[in-house]
Order: C-alpha cells, then sequence, then structure tokens
C-alpha cells in the first residue's frame, strides 16, 4: 500500500465558531453576511459551520431571567451579588432559542452553507473525524457512483428495446424541476 505524503486542496471547509461569536452576529442580523463574506473570499468551497456550547447559552439566559424574577419578588438586586461571570452575560445579547434557529434556517436557505450545534469537546471532536473521514473518502464514493450510473446506464440502453425490459426506457422518465414553488409542480389541481 503507498502512503502519498502530497497536499491535496478540498473543496469543504469546517468553520468552529464559539457561542459568542454566533449570538452577537445573531442579535445584529449579520450572520448570512458574515458566511457570505467568507464565501466571497473562498468562493469554490462549501461550508460546514459548527456552532460550539449553545447549551451553555441558554442556561446562563435561564439563570439569568431566574436570578433577576426573584429580585423582582424580593426587591432585591441579585445580580449584584452574583460572582463575575455572572455579570459577563449581561454584556451578550439575549436572543431566544427560536430566534437563533430562525438565523441558522436563513443562512443554510440563503448561502447553502450546512450548519451543525455540537455542545462538549467529545461531540466536536467526533464530527471533526467524521468530516475528515467523509472528505478523505470523498472520491472514491465519486468514482464508485460514476461506475453505477455508467454501468446503469448500459443496462438501460441493452434492454430498453425488448418487451420484458426490467428498466423503462429514458424517454418514459419525468423530469421534475429541482425547485418549484406552488402546487402545480406537485400534480395538485386548483378547484
Amino acid at each position: 500500500m503507498h502512503v502519498s505524503s502530497e497536499l491535496q486542496e478540498e473543496g469543504q471547509i469546517l468553520i468552529v465558531r464559539s457561542w459568542k461569536e454566533i449570538i452577537n452576529l445573531a442579535a445584529n442580523k449579520e450572520l448570512c453576511a458574515h458566511i457570505q463574506s467568507i464565501q466571497t473570499v473562498l468562493p469554490s468551497k462549501t461550508i460546514t459551520l459548527v456552532v460550539y456550547g449553545t447549551d451553555q447559552y441558554f442556561r446562563s439566559q435561564k439563570k439569568r431571567k431566574n436570578c433577576e424574577m426573584r429580585g423582582r419578588v424580593l426587591g432585591v438586586n441579585e445580580l449584584q451579588n452574583k460572582p463575575h461571570h455572572m455579570s459577563s452575560v449581561e454584556e451578550i445579547p439575549r436572543v431566544t432559542r427560536h430566534l437563533l434557529e430562525e438565523v441558522l434556517a436563513e443562512v443554510q436557505l440563503f448561502t447553502g452553507c450546512c450548519v451543525r450545534l455540537v455542545e462538549s469537546p467529545p461531540e466536536l471532536g467526533a464530527l471533526v473525524v467524521y468530516f475528515t473521514k467523509a472528505v478523505a473518502e470523498m472520491p472514491f464514493k465519486i468514482l464508485k457512483y460514476v461506475k453505477y450510473i455508467l454501468l446503469a446506464g448500459a443496462a438501460m440502453d441493452l434492454t430498453a428495446n425488448t418487451p420484458w425490459s426490467p428498466f423503462p426506457s429514458l424517454s418514459n422518465v419525468v423530469q421534475i424541476p429541482p425547485l418549484t414553488l406552488g402546487c402545480s409542480s406537485l400534480g395538485i389541481m386548483g378547484t
């Protein structure tokens, strides 16, 4: 077995961002523009965005909200007595889970970027391993797919004109556009 030590540039990029960066960009509605700016610098790359630790942010927001509620009920500002890490949450904008999901969906729709949320170091490590393995296996899988298509096409050509053909001829296959909005594309007729 021969192992090559040549460097080969791939068409995939894995970007890992902490929840602080993503929350700030999401609060300002700038996440989509941020990803698009990366795409302009690297136009031929497919981007996968990994957001690390959003549960930590939402837990701290819930804790902060509970402290504020307790303070209002007791008439005391409990955040003044809290350790420094609780007061640092004040600097980070408040973003709901729903708003974050909307912003991440916009990123996926408008930029074509894949988004993954991970919460722990082992989960992040496993994702990096899977991603690296998938990128490394991609040329083999593409070659395998091309061979399959060529063989399937040859089988279709050989049997297309026979009455007992298990394969339909290509002229009978209906082509559906990839993205057509509306009921007519689904074959549903209006009343």
